[in-house]
């Protein structure tokens, strides 16, 4: 064989050799990292807070989107809403009386300014939501 062909050979396990080490050092990366365990605490308060208002709104939506129908803020209503032995729900109009699905204290307080219907007439009014989770 000519001094060539022995170039391109050895030539080629150059290149051959860079991409082992290449390649075991990318592997190397990769399994520290997923070896590597994180942990993190995750806050879901805020978002529990979310939903729990999300829920209230659709309890008391009216007709129109955006827009509460006062009728609809009851005790009873508020009961079929809200399963008692998950949630314990108070919500009320800025003036108004607590309406509750059961009777709680909590330091959990949602403030909407939101609209609301009653006889057709609209006004803008502040709702005040507590929850307690009890599941």
């Amino acid at each position: 064989m000519n001094k060539k062909g022995q170039a391109i050979i050895a030539g080629k396990w150059g290149y051959y050799l860079v991409y082992i080490v290449i390649f075991t050092i990318s592997i190397a990366i990769a399994a520290g990292y997923i070896n590597n365990k994180v942990l993190s605490d995750v806050d879901f308060s805020d978002l529990e807070s979310d939903v729990v208002g999300n829920m209230v709104f659709e309890c008391l939506k009216g007709s129109e989107f955006g827009i509460i129908n006062k009728d609809k803020l009851t005790d009873s209503n508020l009961q079929s809403c809200f399963n008692p032995e998950v949630y314990h729900v108070k919500a009320k109009l800025k003036d108004g009386a607590w309406y509750k699905n059961y009777d709680f204290s909590s330091d959990n307080e949602l403030r909407y300014y939101v609209l609301a219907e009653e006889q057709g007439k609209i006004e803008g009014d502040i709702l005040l939501v507590e929850f307690e989770n009890v599941a």
